[in-house]
């Protein structure tokens, strides 16, 4: 296991993309720089990135791995904007037998410690998104959910663990007005009084769901129509056919999580990401808490100190925002700033419209040979 790594750097007009150990890239950093952060941190013990001991996921236990955290999150703080937004993606974690204090499978409440994590080091808590995840793929990874053991013995089984949004706010300077010294902002017609009622309720539907299901959820007519399909041995076993649909205000119910880099890396037969963030995600976080480029000079910098494939830059850039990203493993590096320069390109083409609109003077058209 290696220690120390060289710094090296992509860049961009909207993006960049840094290999670094994320706790010494942000000690470096300016502060106050960041109109946002937004990052998945590493899920403690669970798994390891890359063979460096700088990897936050080669602990021994979480408490070692927050006092790691300890270096990183007042520097977080230090380089964003205050008054801003940090969202911070986690989940609870399931600790087996051979892991817990008391010898059988238990369930870590990882995400409230990532909280208190946070408050320690004088970061504002705002509050928390669910997002449901696919119990059934969850029980062929973690083999705590099965029919037959359920059966067997009902006492032993839990429930499925949804994913997390965190919001983190940094204290604006002044007090007064709870604003933050550069406050996001959006016009009324490009941030509609429709989007901001769903967005203030934290229940959003993806582009993915055209019709609104109005009837009221019926238990015994769900489990109905998957017997149907369990008759003729259509139910699938690898994934959930028809998850329940929330009315929760707080619950996240259609993130697409296939809908990420990682189709695009099978696409392209290179190996995927172990936990890449799925776009629907970050896209809505970005909406919502950074301005409207089109409503200032400079558009915000979304940070991401956990880079990965670099999800969160390469939506910043498609988004007109600007991306700022580290990454330990230099090869999720090297595909995460293509993809980034992808973005950039296609972000930056002129469109249709804007050829249509440009005014063609005659002096400027090259004479034919």
């Amino acid at each position: 296991r290696a220690i120390g790594v060289e710094r090296e750097e992509v860049k961009g007009q909207r993006f960049t993309a840094v290999l670094n150990d994320c706790i010494l890239e942000t000690y470096n950093l300016p502060d106050n720089y960041f109109g946002m952060i937004c990052t998945s941190i590493p899920f403690s013990t669970h798994y390891e990135y890359v063979d460096q001991v700088e990897d936050l996921g080669f602990n021994d236990d979480d408490e070692r791995f927050f006092e790691q955290m300890d270096f990183l999150i007042p520097q977080l703080l230090r380089v964003l904007k205050p008054g801003r937004i940090m969202a911070c993606h986690v989940k609870d974690l399931v600790d087996y037998g051979h892991k817990s204090k008391s010898g059988f499978m238990e369930i870590n409440p990882f995400s409230a410690k990532t909280i208190f994590a946070f408050l320690k080091h004088g970061w504002m808590y705002e509050g928390e998104i669910f997002i449901t995840t696919d119990v059934v793929r969850e029980n062929n990874a973690t083999y705590r959910l099965g029919w037959t053991e359920t059966c067997k013995v009902a006492s032993k089984m839990g429930i499925g663990l949804p994913e997390k949004v965190l919001l983190f706010r940094k204290p604006p300077t002044q007090k007064d007005n709870a604003y933050a010294d550069e406050p996001v902002i959006h016009t009324k017609q490009g941030y509609t009084l429709a989007t901001h009622q769903l967005d203030s309720h934290s229940y959003w539907r993806s582009s993915g769901k055209g019709i609104i299901d109005t009837m009221v959820y019926d238990y015994d007519a769900h489990v109905a129509r998957l017997q149907q399909l369990e008759d003729f041995n259509n139910l699938p076993t690898d994934y959930l056919t028809e998850p329940p649909v929330s009315n929760s205000p707080w619950v996240w119910d259609d993130i697409n999580s296939m809908f990420c880099l990682n189709s695009e890396q099978v696409r392209r037969r290179l190996e995927k990401h172990t936990c890449p963030l799925p776009f629907d995600i970050v896209k809505r976080l970005i909406g919502r808490y950074t301005s409207d480029p089109q409503l200032v000079e400079e558009p915000d910098i979304v940070y991401d100190p956990f880079s990965g494939l670099y999800t969160t830059v390469y939506m910043a850039v498609k988004m007109g925002r600007k991306g700022y990203g580290t990454e330990l493993n230099m090869r999720d590096w090297l595909i995460g700033a293509k993809y980034c320069q992808l973005a950039e390109i296609e972000a930056m083409s002129p469109t249709f419209i804007d050829l249509s609109e440009f005014e063609v003077q005659p002096e400027n058209i090259p004479a034919l040979a």
